[in-house]
C-alpha cells in the first residue's frame, strides 16, 4: 500500500507538471502568494558562505601543528595572500576556493559553523576542522564533482549571507509543485464526480 501511495503520488506530481506546461493547469498569482503567506516561516534561505583556505589533510601527520603555523605567522602581520601564494606555490591541492551551505541536516559540519556562523567579509578563522565534502568544479565545459577529504585549515571569508527569509520570487519553484498537485487532485476529483464528505 506504501509503494502504491507513493507511485499515485509521483503520478498525480508529473501529470500535473505536464498541464502546467501545456497550458491546461494555471496559477493565479494570488494562489503563489496565498501559499507563501501559509509556508512563509519555512521559506529560508540557509546560512552560506564562500571562502579561501590553506588546507592541511588531516589523515597526515602534524597538520593540526601545521594549521597553528599558519595562524601564528598571520598574527605575526604576514598576509593572508602572500601565505595564500607561498603554500599554493609549494602544492596547489593546498589551497582551495569554496562555497558552503548551512544545512541543519548534516550534522557533521555543526562544529564547522559554530565557528563560523555571523562571520564578516574578511575574518580569518582557524585553524579549525572540517569534515570531508564534495564540491562541484567545472572542467572543460562539463560539471564534476570533486572530493575533499577532512581537513585542518585557516580561511578567509569572502562573502557572507546569514540565514534570512525568501523573497516570494525566490520561493516560487518550492511553491509551484505543493500548488499544481492540490490543482490536479481538485480537477482529477471534479473530472470523475469524486465528492468528499468532510464530517464522515
Amino acid at each position: 500500500p506504501v509503494h502504491d501511495k507513493m507511485k499515485g503520488e509521483a503520478a498525480v506530481a508529473l501529470k500535473s507538471l505536464k498541464a502546467y506546461q501545456e497550458g491546461t493547469l494555471t496559477i493565479a498569482d494570488a494562489d503563489l502568494e496565498r501559499e507563501f503567506r501559509l509556508r512563509k516561516d519555512q521559506l529560508r534561505k540557509l546560512e552560506w558562505m564562500r571562502f579561501r583556505a590553506i588546507r592541511f589533510q588531516a589523515d597526515m601527520p602534524l597538520t593540526e601543528q601545521f594549521a597553528a603555523e599558519v595562524r601564528k605567522r598571520l598574527d605575526g602581520g604576514e598576509t593572508f595572500d602572500a601565505l595564500i601564494q607561498e603554500y599554493g606555490a609549494k602544492n596547489p591541492n593546498q589551497v582551495i576556493e569554496s562555497e558552503i551551505e548551512n544545512n541543519p541536516t548534516l550534522a557533521r559540519f555543526r562544529g564547522f559553523w559554530q565557528s563560523v556562523s555571523g562571520c564578516q567579509k574578511g575574518d580569518i578563522i582557524g585553524p579549525l576542522f572540517m569534515p570531508d565534502y564534495q564540491i562541484v568544479v567545472e572542467k572543460e565545459g562539463k560539471q564534476e564533482s570533486q572530493n575533499n577529504p577532512a581537513a585542518y585549515m585557516v580561511l578567509q571569508v569572502l562573502d557572507y549571507r546569514p540565514e534570512t527569509e525568501m523573497t516570494l520570487e525566490e520561493a516560487k519553484n518550492q511553491l509551484l509543485p505543493v500548488i499544481l498537485v492540490a490543482k490536479m487532485m481538485e480537477k482529477i476529483r471534479t473530472d470523475n464526480a469524486v465528492e468528499i464528505y468532510e464530517d464522515k
